[in-house]
């Protein structure tokens, strides 16, 4: 979520035999879109955040609810995202800031 706008998704794939979806723990990290009960609830979230003032934050989603999991002091994904689907959010970043 960039100032209180959705931008796109990642999921982590534990590795075999595993549940943790960690990237530093082995997972993969595949391109996917989110759900449309997802994207309602990102939605809440961000304008939420922007109400308080949070430019730049990452939530996590556990089988299509979140899971409490709001990152705000270190959200991560921009490159993934990028090396996976193209998107810079990076770019993103400093244009909605400047904005």
């Amino acid at each position: 979520i960039i100032n209180g706008k959705v931008h796109g998704a990642i999921s982590r794939v534990p590795k075999i035999g595993s549940f943790l979806s960690n990237m530093s723990k082995g997972a993969i990290a595949i391109n996917t879109k989110l759900t449309k009960s997802e994207l309602n609830v990102s939605k809440i979230i961000a304008k939420d955040l922007k109400k308080n003032n949070i430019f730049f934050a990452g939530i996590d989603f556990i089988n299509e609810k979140l899971n409490g999991d709001i990152n705000v002091t270190s959200p991560t994904g921009l490159k993934t995202l990028y090396d996976l689907s193209g998107k810079n959010l990076a770019k993103i970043f400093w244009k909605e800031l400047r904005a």
